[in-house]
């Protein structure tokens, strides 16, 4: 059984001054979640294994978008604060009754993500837009506090695991004419502890992994797009490519 539950409440203010326009919004978020699970060794089931906590969210943001003759301009604040609080991991060895428990310790973590995009419109039907921002990944429940073993593969959680955040640019070109658009944009992208399977042990009957946060992975590469309609059909075509690396693994 995986029982979850998600609770939310947000509200927005938005106002329009000259060839501005300014919005203030707020929310907040409330996530329950549990894994209830019967292990099974030899075709018997030998444990019950239970894990799961809360994670509640507060944010608040900001964003101010202005049309300045052939420029638009958007620019976006964000702040978010969340804690994980009653968190627990217990196992109940079914053939002696007994229960060992582990409570986890209430955590707290934030993060601050502006983002600067701007479009110039060109004349014959050309923009050229460019955005520069920073954003995150808090870490689920399930990465947080649930382990779980596939065949002879044991991958750990980590409690202690830190929010992903990531910084990105991302620049290109659009053309319109008639029924036919085209798109073409390069992007780069870095993020600092990203979370990955870390393995910690191997052995010929047990490979222990567990979730880590790993240094940091750099994603980069040009997208192409194009499509047109004809009566009522729309044809596209499109051409991705991207080059990603881990460029920092202090473990390894």
């Amino acid at each position: 059984r995986v029982p979850s539950q998600n609770f939310g409440f947000s509200s927005q203010f938005s106002t329009t001054f000259k060839n501005q326009t300014f919005l203030l919004g707020f929310e907040t978020k409330e996530v329950r979640g549990a894994s209830n699970e019967i292990a099974f060794a030899n075709n018997r089931a030998n444990s019950l294994i239970g894990s799961g906590g809360r994670e509640r969210t507060y944010s608040v943001y900001f964003q101010d978008f202005a049309k300045i003759g052939k420029v638009i301009l958007v620019g976006n604040l964000r702040f978010d604060a969340w804690q994980n609080f009653r968190a627990l991991n217990s196992i109940t060895t079914l053939s002696t009754n007994q229960t060992v428990a582990t409570i986890f310790p209430n955590r707290d973590e934030n993060a601050f993500s502006p983002q600067l995009s701007i479009l110039y419109q060109f004349p014959k039907n050309i923009s050229l837009f460019a955005s520069i921002s920073r954003s995150f990944r808090a870490p689920s429940l399930n990465e947080l506090y649930r382990a779980f073993r596939v065949g002879n593969v044991l991958t750990l959680a980590n409690e202690n695991l830190k929010a992903e955040k990531a910084s990105n640019f991302e620049t290109g070109v659009n053309y319109s004419q008639q029924n036919i658009y085209l798109r073409g944009n390069l992007f780069w992208t870095e993020v600092s502890n990203p979370v990955s399977n870390v393995t910690l042990s191997q052995t010929p009957s047990l490979i222990t992994r567990q979730r880590q946060n790993v240094g940091r992975t750099r994603s980069r590469g040009v997208e192409i797009e194009s499509e047109t309609r004809w009566k009522d059909f729309t044809f596209s075509i499109g051409y991705l490519l991207a080059d990603s690396k881990v460029i920092e693994f202090p473990a390894n």
